[in-house]
């Protein structure tokens, strides 16, 4: 299930900020991204960095043995109530989708 049905773009750019600021080697990998290597691979150099984030998180959820959604959502939103209002959301959509 993708971030963007259950969060809005606001959300999903404020938690990989926020990923981002609390993990100082995560900041450096993605700054290692330089627009020429972008250009070279043919991608622009945002999205590119956006990957590389997103990858950083798996690669923490999958240490840490929890659900990468969940831990995105400890970034995203502010609020328990309301990550666990999306995270029910979620598991709504998921049984709908069987």
């Amino acid at each position: 299930m993708s971030k963007s049905h259950l969060l809005t773009q606001e959300q999903v750019d404020l938690g990989y900020e926020r990923f981002v600021e609390a993990h100082p080697e995560v900041r450096e990998r993605i700054l290692a991204i330089t627009l020429e290597i972008a250009d070279d691979l043919d991608f622009d150099i945002g999205e590119l960095r956006r990957v590389e984030a997103a990858h950083a998180l798996n690669e923490r959820a999958m240490r840490q043995g929890i659900d990468e959604f969940a831990l995105f959502l400890q970034y995203a939103v502010d609020l328990p109530e309301e990550r666990q209002r999306i995270l029910r959301a979620r598991c709504d959509l998921a049984s709908s989708d069987s």
